[in-house]
């Protein structure tokens, strides 16, 4: 009976370890604030390195994305175009593609979408957290600074210049 119940306690805990070792592990989920919001990234895998690495390299390339077209970030490529409104700003090619299909989509949706709609956002105080309704005169000036059509793109040097002062990408 001793040696039955050995047996039986040595393949239950044989069993119990096979068990551990061959389910599944859950998803791993990590969070990060990023381009303004809470990027959240789920990887599901059996491999936890492999999940950490590749969470950790869609980080990096959320966080380059976000260097370079983050209207929160003073030292992104739009943000200078912003700055520097009505003068040419020489950028990264991917800028210029990236503008290049806003200006396709402003197109297809009459103006619905648009990537000049900063002044707007600025107008109405989405920009700095205080929304209200503006007075009628500052939504036509804002009204005014807007327009995909006004952005104008080279290729050779890649560069931008959006045709007005106070015009401004978000």
């Amino acid at each position: 009976m001793r040696r039955a119940v050995r047996v039986m306690t040595a393949v239950l805990l044989a069993a119990a370890v096979l068990q551990c070792s061959c389910a599944k592990r859950g998803p791993r989920k990590e969070a990060r604030l990023l381009m303004g919001t809470t990027v959240e990234i789920t990887v599901a895998g059996e491999n936890p390195a492999l999940a950490q690495a590749a969470t950790a390299k869609a980080f990096r390339e959320i966080e380059r994305v976000e260097a370079v077209f983050s209207t929160y970030r003073e030292d992104s490529e739009v943000s200078r175009i912003n700055l520097r409104a009505g003068e040419q700003v020489l950028v990264s090619g991917e800028t210029v593609a990236l503008l290049k299909n806003g200006r396709i989509y402003g197109q297809l949706t009459g103006g619905c979408f648009d990537v000049t709609v900063r002044p707007l956002l600025v107008a109405w105080g989405f920009r700095d957290g205080e929304p209200h309704r503006p007075a009628q005169d500052d939504i036509d000036h804002a009204l005014g600074l807007v327009g995909w059509d006004k952005v104008i793109l080279t290729d050779e040097p890649p560069g931008v210049r959006l045709s007005e002062p106070g015009m401004g990408i978000d």
